[in-house]
């Protein structure tokens, strides 16, 4: 390979042949399913790849599947460089029994990313209830998971040398799991085993949560216990919580009221006797209490509260996180110093949101444990302090807590999303389920090591391994400008950009509606859009999503459009300074600044004079109008506004402020009529047009989001284009302040400008002078024509009437 340069630099290399060919070996997967992931800028680029996938089992080898899995983790978040791969899929592969080739068994995920920032992963760990048989099957399979039970099943044999963990986890009789020592121990070895498979394919935490008993699991998930730690401490607590069945049984049942409503009715129809033990939800709380207190607390309730949801729930006798099995906090202490270690304190990290305390516990201890079951679990309150954004993954056997937790998200009306890890099906499915869920994973943003679970591929790929380009779709929804001769050549014109208006075009028109005193003129907004275009091309966004802000713009000529035909301007836009220039044949009509804020940055500075536009209507006005009132108010100082620029509704006019709701059909149409509310309050009768801005700012996000309010809570018998379309405004004459939802600017200039005289057809008429003596005469002559009239019509009525 030889490569001359212009420069006079010469490069030569020679590249040897790849001679790997597909072997057999490109077609060994590994012992578990195949989880395949890919992702792309459109649907199509999905739809290509998946068809190809089922269609070609013989070119699924592991090298393709090597390449394809590089690109899938391609981040779908964009930054100042990169737009994003916002389109996810994933599926499940396994090899077919005669052939060996991967063919498809699961349903394929698709799922486009909308955020632009990576979302948070918030591990939430379940309590009781979520246990069931046959749920450590097959997970063996996975060697980071097989370590972990083995580890929890030697430490357990130290403790008792009878306990076999495997069988309580892999036996499908349903009785095994009903006591509480191996509901306990089974749950925090299943845990610890979906954390350190999820540390396997790099997933961490921003946030750790528990729910009852789950918090023992936050523990080892936060470094403050180890393995042999923890399942040690989940054997002896539920040791402990047998004795106390079998010596003061408990019942737990929920209810569907809030958390007073909830200690309302406990204190009513219990005496005191039943507490409030977990807040769920908002709307969710378990109660507990002993087993006969219990039973009549829900005989009541359900008599008195007939359609509220109440229903007793599997504790296996124990009535966890109510003063009932205070009595057990010494002897679950003692339990726990006995045999674990005696240890000190242990700091909590940030992501440890405990739910035990009502204060953030900074420092853990054996004494936490303790108090985990028998203070009430505070969930919900835990849950209000997470951001938004998150992905909620419940690490437990089943997804016991998913619909508290989507009750909790859809209240907090974000964008977070809930991923299970297990669910409860048949044994044999551990597996499946566990990489649909890691999946389920991948297309709601991360990127979880997947290679990892399957045997390395070393490089480079067989010679006659499918390529990838040709499945990959582009997406061509923005259009550059290229440059063709002679601008190509010419430094000065590669510079503009060309901006054309033809009035006959549909998306021009509404421009001839502009017409001042007789003449079509190109509003000073329009300038600031066509800039606004430009700099969103030049810095490769779309306009509709870029903040913006006009700085010093100054309109140096007003430029008067054709009625019909084509009219271009010749726009330049500086990157580095911001300036930006535009030009109509030859001539500077507009000059300014433009820059872009950035994003979380307050450049919105007067949003807040919106609030008191209610006062300002109570305050007595000297001029209150309607459209039509107003524009013929325009139309007397000169302004001929067609029915696109006629976006005033109503406007009312004091001393100090003049208040609008102006129509929104376009950004050029809406803030000319901003710009007309300033003109209509002058107290002078004459001709202005714009000539300068010293700011102008625009959130077009703020703006739509408002509109899309607007249009969401307007009454069912109002229309859209009656209801969702107007936006307030407001006009500090004193600060020269103008400002809506979402935009607003300060420092606007009129000039007086010239009315023409309009030339006017002279009328011609006479005057006669007749003395008042001749008076007679006038009458006569009068009776006379009347006299002739009458025969004339006579003669007209004998001639229809003869045809």
């Amino acid at each position: 390979m030889n490569c001359f340069g212009f420069g006079g630099v010469n490069v030569h290399a020679i590249i040897e042949k790849n001679t790997k060919e597909v072997s057999d070996d490109d077609y060994r997967f590994g012992t578990l399913p195949r989880l395949v992931t890919f992702c792309g800028r459109n649907q199509k680029t999905l739809d290509n790849i998946h068809q190809f996938l089922v269609d070609n089992p013989d070119k699924m080898t592991t090298g393709f599947l090597a390449l394809l899995d590089q690109i899938a983790k391609t981040s779908p978040y964009p930054n100042r460089m990169f737009s994003g791969m916002t389109y996810r899929c994933t599926r499940l592969f396994k090899p077919d029994d005669d052939s060996g080739r991967l063919k498809p068994f699961d349903e394929v995920r698709f799922n486009q990313i909308n955020s632009e920032t990576k979302p948070s992963v918030c591990f939430v760990f379940t309590g009781m209830g979520c246990q069931w048989p046959m749920m450590g099957r097959e997970l063996s399979r996975i060697d980071s998971m097989s370590n972990v039970l083995h580890k929890c099943s030697e430490t357990l044999k130290l403790i008792d040398n009878s306990f076999d963990l495997m069988n309580i986890l892999t036996s499908d009789d349903s009785k095994i799991l009903q006591s509480p020592i191996n509901s306990f121990v089974a749950i925090a070895a299943i845990q610890m085993a979906i954390v350190e498979f999820l540390r396997q394919l790099e997933i961490e935490p921003d946030f750790v949560i528990g729910h009852s008993i789950g918090e023992l699991t936050c523990a080892y998930a936060d470094q403050c216990l180890s393995i042999e730690e923890t399942i040690t401490a989940a054997y002896v607590r539920g040791l402990c919580m047998s004795e106390m069945a079998e010596k003061k049984p408990g019942k737990m049942a929920a209810i569907g009221c809030t958390w007073e409503q909830a200690q309302q009715y406990c204190q009513q129809y219990s005496d005191g006797k039943v507490w409030p033990a977990c807040h769920n939800s908002f709307d969710s709380v378990t109660i507990a209490g002993s087993q006969s207190d219990m039973d009549k607390f829900i005989t009541k309730l359900q008599r008195q509260e007939p359609d509220l949801f109440l229903r007793a729930i599997n504790s296996a006798n124990i009535a966890f996180h109510c003063p009932h099995i205070n009595e057990m906090r010494e002897t679950l202490r003692k339990a726990l110093n006995e045999k674990i270690c005696s240890r000190q304190q242990i700091r909590i990290s940030s992501k440890w949101l405990t739910t035990t305390y009502e204060e953030d516990k900074q420092e853990f201890s054996l004494e936490y444990l303790v108090d985990n079951l028998l203070e009430p679990v505070r969930f919900y309150q835990v849950f209000q302090r997470l951001p938004s954004n998150i992905i909620f993954v419940e690490i437990a056997p089943s997804n016991l807590l998913q619909a508290v937790i989507k009750r909790n998200i859809f209240e907090r009306n974000d964008d977070s999303k809930y991923v299970a890890t297990m669910i409860r099906k048949s044994g044999e499915n551990n597996i499946d389920n566990l990489l649909a869920n890691i999946g389920q994973l991948y297309v709601n943003g991360l990127n979880p090591r997947i290679e990892k679970l399957y045997p390395s591929y070393e490089y480079p790929v067989a010679r006659t391994t499918q390529s990838l380009h040709s499945m990959i779709s582009w997406k061509h929804d923005r259009h550059f400008r290229c440059t063709k001769y002679p601008e190509f050549f010419n430094h000065d014109q590669r510079k503009k950009t060309y901006k054309s208006v033809d009035m006959q075009n549909i998306e021009d028109k509404f421009y001839a509606d502009h017409c001042v005193d007789g003449r079509i003129l190109f509003p000073a907004t329009g300038y600031l859009y066509f800039a606004w275009e430009l700099a969103s091309r030049t810095l490769n966004t779309k306009r509709e999503e870029t903040s913006i802000i006009f700085e010093d713009v100054i309109i140096h000529r007003a430029t008067i459009m054709p009625k019909s035909g084509v009219m271009s301007f010749a726009m330049k836009y500086n990157k580095e300074n911001g300036m930006f220039t535009m030009l109509n044949n030859g001539t500077v009509t507009t000059t300014g600044r433009i820059r872009i804020p950035d994003k979380g940055s307050k450049f919105l500075l007067y949003q807040d004079m919106l609030n008191t536009i209610d006062t300002v209507k109570t305050k007595k006005c000297r001029m209150q109008l309607i459209t039509k009132d107003v524009y013929k108010e325009f139309r007397l100082r000169g302004y001929d506004y067609g029915p696109e620029f006629q976006t005033i509704n109503e406007v009312l006019v004091n001393d100090e402020f003049s208040v609008a709701t102006v129509k929104f059909k376009n950004w050029v149409t809406f803030v000319d009529g901003m710009i007309q509310t300033v003109i209509v309050g002058r107290p002078i009768r004459a001709l202005l047009v714009p000539v300068r801005i010293d700011y102008l700012a625009c959130d077009p996000i703020m703006m739509s989001e408002h509109l899309k309010t607007i249009s969401d809570n307007s009454s069912s018998g109002e229309t859209k284009s009656s209801s969702s379309s107007f936006l307030d405004t407001i006009y500090d004459f004193c600060l020269n302040i103008a400002t809506s939802s979402g935009i607003e600017f300060r420092g606007i200039k009129a000039n007086l400008a010239p009315r023409r005289l309009h030339p006017i057809a002279p009328s011609v008429s006479s005057y006669e002078f007749v003395p008042h003596n001749e008076h007679d005469i006038l009458v006569a002559t009068s009776k006379a024509n009347s006299h002739e009239r009458r025969l004339f019509l006579t003669e007209q009525l004998l001639q229809y009437q003869d045809i």
